[in-house]
């Protein structure tokens, strides 16, 4: 019966892990290149993915993921406003907790969708994969880091 379930959440399991890895590992590769600044734009990670694919399945993660570059790209700006709109709010005279509550309940409501966008885009890529690119990508490090 374990065995079963196992079986069964694994595969979901792996893909939920993979898609918040992409997420992350989009912050770990913009802190590693630029200390204190902001992370590159999402276009430029998800190329560095791509650029380790091989070709066919490179094609089928730029294109899953050109579906959402829009969204992407608004959740990186609203990401490098964050700070500054924090800030502004921790400063302010007088200061008003329902405001900061608000600032960041709306900021967490904005990163579960930016997630759940990005994880049906990872599914549905991974999903189209061949095992070679589904191998690749579950390796995949930034800046090269090689397999685990």
């Amino acid at each position: 019966m374990i065995a079963v379930l196992r079986r069964r959440w694994m595969p979901i399991a792996l893909v939920g892990s993979l898609g918040l890895n992409l997420f992350l590992g989009g912050f770990v590769l913009a802190r590693h290149h630029h200390p204190g600044g902001p992370p590159p734009p999402p276009d430029r990670f998800i190329e560095h993915m791509a650029s380790t694919l091989p070709d066919a399945d490179a094609a089928i993660l730029r294109r899953a993921l050109a579906d959402h570059r829009e969204a992407l790209a608004a959740d990186h700006r609203r990401r490098d406003a964050f700070p500054h709109q924090l800030q502004a709010a921790i400063a302010a005279e007088p200061f008003d907790p329902k405001a900061l509550a608000s600032l960041f309940a709306d900021h967490d409501r904005a990163e579960m969708q930016s997630r759940e966008t990005l994880q049906q885009a990872v599914i549905a890529a991974v999903s189209a994969m061949s095992a070679e690119g589904r191998h690749r990508l579950a390796n995949f490090r930034p800046e090269g880091r090689g397999p685990r």
